[in-house]
């Protein structure tokens, strides 16, 4: 799949943010498994998620389709740095 250079503007760091917002059906079942994470936005988060938003919003459906699918892409490398860190630690 060819990856547009404009889809490149997510970083691994704001995955989260973008993860949060696509699986809000999720967040109930989230926050009472999660109780001591903080499962709020940041300020600077936020500010960044209405970045993404107007940024999708000018996007035509195959490119917001793309960038939805590089952001999944993302987080699951995120994922699997996580892991990876977390099994090396024990």
């Amino acid at each position: 799949m060819k990856t547009d250079p404009k889809l490149n503007i997510v970083f691994l760091d704001t995955c989260q943010t973008i993860f949060t917002f696509v699986n809000m059906a999720n967040i109930d079942f989230i926050q009472r498994k999660t109780m001591d994470l903080p499962m709020t936005l940041s300020v600077e988060q936020q500010f960044n998620l209405k970045v993404y938003e107007e940024q999708v919003r000018k996007m035509s459906p195959e490119q917001s389709q793309a960038f939805l699918l590089e952001v999944m892409r993302q987080l699951m490398v995120k994922e699997n740095i996580v892991k990876h860190l977390m099994k090396n630690k024990m």
